[in-house]
Formats: structure tokens, C-alpha cells, sequence
């Protein structure tokens, strides 16, 4: 069919929302097809097969589970539609239901931990504060009069400078007189909660256990009924939110590769990451463009070039894509991993408060998490971006939120909605597990193939034209990565939504940032985001326009930042 009114009327099935569908119980292949049917004759272009909650560890990657696979690739080719692949059990991608941290010790996430303490004796036994590895100490010889935050009288906190002195003791300690010494001591250790992604080799058995045996079992359908695989929520942050406090990333070649790269060891000069010292500045963004660096090249960079030489598109999406801060902590640069996708992909949460401007912090780093994605893929030619959409959205979310929301991230260049989600069941507390439903259970189920069929028509309108957007906005990641100073107590963690409360220097760029994009769309400006590693990659300079692959430029706006 190339009629261009019957693809309106009927566009293909890339165009249509495809729910992630959670396979969440003991499997049986004719219920799925049946379930997956459902879905297809209420407008579903296909469904993301994702293992989740409760589906038995060993029924995952099993002859079971990829007959059921089977049964629904092969139903999807019979209906003309798409099977989208999951990765994982779960998440964070990348243990393929555990079974890659079970192959080797070294394969588990590794951290960088950070005890700030007084000494209660002359010589304490700092090597039993861990399981890990002693790897340095640090006298303070001087310090400021607050310890780095303050609490208001609401409750809230606000972050102060914390100038401090210190002298680097690890090769000495055990032979001074500590006593009533505040140190700073330093662990490595290996954490739960996922694989370490900075280690090359940890990726490679997580392909050899899951992406392999996709091939092996419905690899006849890749780029054809199965064009895509998701990876969900990978990350190098050794802790969820505020259980980071003073963990930093960590991988067995760490401080061998630091050196190597930046000439220096950055074990002595570990208390810059979290104190406000001379020389910080260098320091964070040495260890934390690094740190992005090992996450692309350990990670990203095996599991993109599986998929592209296997005819599969890598998509899905990063965890912490929304604020600089949490970019810096827990991935490098987004827009750097969006590179190295096929399909840019982002995570869009809870219902449309965003676009109703009910919170301006979320509405601001969920237009930027949109910007970062859809930005990447106009410069580098991306076929489309998918969302996951409208998790922990609840069960009040309707057809009108959804629509709503749908439109707001369409504006932005989202080209794929994949809604959170579809259930196989909603037996016991699985009907609690980040709903919206998006399946039988709805009353307006009846609705929701009018509703596909809009939103693929929108989908198919945006596909058919390039993008006008002349406007370049400098993202400042680095800045971010150069100014960060990570949070040592639980206290000291803002979260996602701080932007209204920003304090010192990191988190004024943040909010400047946020705000200057905020602003532009309410001027009914469109523009897209310069990343300065993409920018080193792929940017030029023709005639009165900077170019950065196939977008192209001709005013380019410089958030403001301290001085």
C-alpha cells in the first residue's frame, strides 16, 4: 500500500502504540496469543514482551518461555505487526535474570564507598568497615563551620560550600595516633542491584546468555516481525536516589585506566568529588567524563553493534535521562548513549501532569529528557524515537491523560508510544505493580483502537517530513560533569525535581538550563540540543550555519552559568 491518504487512514504497524506486556505468571503460549490478538484488534501495532514481577526465574530464557515467544512472532507475522524484544527479568538490563553476576564475582556492580567518621581510638580497624578493599585514607586537617547542608524549617535542605583540608595518610594511618581524628576513608566493594556495566566483559555474557539465544530461537524473524529489542534502565550508579550517598561508580580497571588516561592516581585526590577543594573542578570532570566514557564502551557500545550486525534495532532507554545532576552520577552523557542506540528512547512517567504545567521542575527535565533524545536523532538520522510511557500513571489514567501527554511528546519529535502497560495477569499484588492497565480490565477498552489510530495517524504525519528547527541550544553536560559535587548523606539528595531550589554552582546550571529550554517552547520556539562530544564528532561550520550531522543551525544559544 503506498497510497499516501490510505497510510493515513491505515498507517503500518512501527507507527502504532505497542504496550510493554508484562509476562508476569506461569506462561501459556495460547492464552498469550490470545491476549496478544486483543490487543491487535484494538489498534496495538505489537507489544514489547517483557518477563517481569512474577514469572518464575527458571521459566525465564527456558524452552518454555521461547515457545510462547515463538508462538507470538509468528502470530505478529500472520497479523502484519511487530513483536518488540525485552532483555531482561525485570530491571535494570543487563544480569539476564542474574544469571550473569552467578558467572563471575567480578561481574557484579561494583562501588566506590566513602566513610566520614571520627576516630574512638588511636588505631581503628578501618579494614573491617568493609568486605571490599581499603584503597585510601584521609586525614582533615581543617574544615568549615557547617558540614555541607542545612535544614530550613520546613524540612527542606539547602546545600553550602564545604571547603575542607585534608593530607593524604593511606600508606601511613595504621601508624599514627588517630584518636579524635576526622578521616575519610575509602572502600571498594562489590553491591547488589545489577551488573557492573563498566566491565566489557559482564556485557559480553549478558549478550552470549540473551541475545545469542534470541537468535538461535526466533532469529528468522529479526527485522521482519521482531525489529527491535529494548534495554530498560541501565546505569553505572551504585545506588537507587539517596542510597548513593557517598558511592561513587567502580570497576575492577578503574584506577589502572584513570591513570593511564589522565596521568595521575585518583585515589589521592578522592575528597574532591565531595568536598569543595582546590582543583575540584578538574578532578569531577576528569572522573566523571571517565566514568561515561567505561559506560559506553563497556556497555552500550557491545550491546549497538550486536544488534546492528544482527539486523535489530537497539532502543530502549537509560536510567536518570531528566536533570544534568542525575545524568552526571549515573551516566556520563545521555545524549552520547542515545549515539549509540538505533532508536532514541526515553522513559516518560505518571500521567500528563507535565504538559498541564502542574509542576514546572518536572515539566522542565521532561521537556529536556525529550529534547536530548529527539535532538540526537534529527543530527544522526535516526529512524524514530519510542517513549515508554505513563508507568506509575495509575489506574485513575485515561484515554483523555494519555492523549493529552501523547501530544505533548509528539511536538517534541516522539515518534513511538509504549505504554506502561499490558498485563498477562493481575493476579494478587501484580494488579499493583505501576499500572495503568492498558488491556481488557478498562471500561474504556471499547475506545481504545479510535485512540491507536490517532496517535499512529500522528505518528505517520511526523515520519513524512524532516525537521525545521534552526535553533541550537549548547547542552551543558560537561559543565555539569566539571561542577558536581555528589552527596555524602541522604540528607543532602534533592532528587529529580530541586530545579526551584538550587543552591550552589552545579544546581544553578541545572535550573538555567531547564529553564532557558522551558522558556524557548513557551516563546513557540522549537530548537534542538548540542551535545559538545557529538559536536567533536560530527559538527562543522558551512557558511553562516553550524551543522551537527543533518541538522543545521543558524543561531546557537549558550545557557548562562556562574562565573
Amino acid at each position: 500500500m503506498t497510497d499516501p491518504k490510505e497510510l493515513f487512514l491505515t498507517p503500518p504497524a512501527i507507527h502504532r502504540p505497542a504496550p510493554f506486556w508484562f509476562w508476569n505468571d506461569h506462561l501459556d503460549a495460547e492464552r498469550l496469543v490470545a491476549q496478544f490478538d486483543d490487543l491487535v484488534d484494538h489498534g496495538a501495532g505489537g507489544a514489547v514482551l517483557h518477563a517481569r514481577g512474577e514469572l518464575p526465574n527458571e521459566e525465564y530464557l527456558s524452552p518454555l518461555w521461547f515457545e510462547c515467544t515463538k508462538a507470538v512472532a509468528e502470530r505478529a507475522k500472520e497479523r502484519g505487526v511487530l513483536a518488540w524484544l525485552y532483555d531482561e527479568l525485570g530491571w535494570p538490563s543487563g544480569s539476564a535474570g542474574k544469571r550473569v553476576e552467578a558467572l563471575n564475582a567480578d561481574y557484579v556492580k561494583g562501588r566506590l564507598r566513602m566513610d566520614d567518621f571520627v576516630s574512638d581510638t588511636a588505631h581503628p580497624d578501618l579494614e573491617s568497615r568493609t568486605d571490599g578493599e581499603l584503597v585510601a585514607v584521609f586525614d582533615v586537617t581543617a574544615q568549615g563551620p557547617l558540614p555541607g547542608h542545612v535544614h530550613d524549617k520546613n524540612g527542606g535542605v539547602a546545600l553550602v560550600v564545604d571547603p575542607i583540608e585534608t593530607e593524604d595518610i593511606s600508606m601511613i594511618w595504621n601508624e599514627l595516633d588517630l584518636k579524635g581524628r576526622r578521616l575519610l576513608a575509602w572502600f571498594t566493594e562489590r553491591a547488589e542491584g545489577g551488573i557492573d556495566s563498566l566491565n566489557r566483559e559482564a556485557t559480553e555474557a549478558f549478550i552470549r546468555l540473551t541475545h545469542e539465544e534470541y537468535k538461535k530461537q526466533v532469529g528468522e524473524h529479526f527485522g521482519d516481525t521482531i525489529q527491535h529489542i529494548f534495554m530498560d534502565e541501565a546505569a553505572f550508579t551504585p545506588g537507587h536516589r539517596a542510597t548513593g550517598a557517598a558511592i561513587l561508580p567502580w570497576t575492577g580497571s578503574l584506577f589502572d585506566g584513570f591513570f593511564e588516561k589522565h596521568g595521575y592516581d585518583i585515589k589521592t585526590v578522592l575528597p574532591s568529588i565531595f568536598f569543595d577543594v582546590a582543583g575540584a573542578i578538574q578532578v569531577r570532570y576528569d572522573f566523571w567524563t571517565h566514568v561515561g566514557e567505561l559506560l559506553r564502551e563497556a556497555f552500550a557500545r557491545p550491546l549497538y553493534e550486536w544488534c546492528e550486525k544482527n539486523s535489530i534495532a537497539y532502543t530502549g532507554h537509560y536510567e536518570f535521562e531528566t536533570t544534568l545532576k542525575e545524568q552526571c552520577r549515573s551516566l556520563g552523557s545521555t545524549m552520547q548513549l542515545h549515539a549509540l542506540q538505533s532508536w532514541s528512547g526515553i522513559d516518560i512517567l505518571v500521567g500528563d501532569n507535565y504538559s498541564a504545567r502542574v509542576s514546572s521542575e518536572a515539566y522542565a527535565f521532561y521537556v529536556t529528557n525529550i529534547k536530548q533524545a529527539t535532538s540526537v536523532a534529527h543530527q544522526l538520522g535516526k529512524p524514530g524515537v519510542m517513549s515508554e510511557s505513563y508507568g506509575l500513571g495509575g489506574h485513575w489514567m485515561g484515554l483523555d491523560s494519555m492523549k493529552t501527554a501523547d501530544d505533548f511528546q509528539m511536538a517534541l519529535g516522539i515518534t513511538v508510544i509504549q505504554h506502561h502497560a499490558s498485563f498477562y495477569s493481575i493476579r494478587g499484588y501484580r494488579k499493583a505493580d505501576c499500572p495503568p492497565f492498558v488491556s481488557e480490565q478498562q471500561p474504556y477498552w471499547p475506545l481504545f483502537k479510535p485512540y491507536c489510530d490517532y496517535t499512529a495517524r500522528k505518528s505517520w504525519l511526523l515520519a513524512q517530513g524532516e525537521p525545521m528547527r534552526d535553533v541550537l541550544v549548547l547542552h551543558p553536560q560537561e559543565s555539569m560533569q566539571a561542577t558536581y559535587r555528589h552527596f555524602r548523606t541522604e540528607d543532602e539528595y534533592k532528587g529529580e525535581g530541586y530545579l526551584f531550589d538550587a543552591d550552589l554552582e552545579f544546581e544553578v546550571i541545572d535550573k538555567a538550563f531547564h529553564l532557558l529550554c522551558q522558556s524557548l517552547l513557551d516563546a513557540q520556539i522549537d530548537f534542538d540540543l548540542g551535545d559538545e562530544g557529538l559536536m567533536a564528532d560530527h559538527g562543522d561550520v558551512d557558511g553562516k550555519s553550524l551543522t551537527i550531522g543533518k541538522g543545521r543551525y543558524r543561531v546557537v544559544l549558550v545557557p548562562p552559568s556562574p562565573p
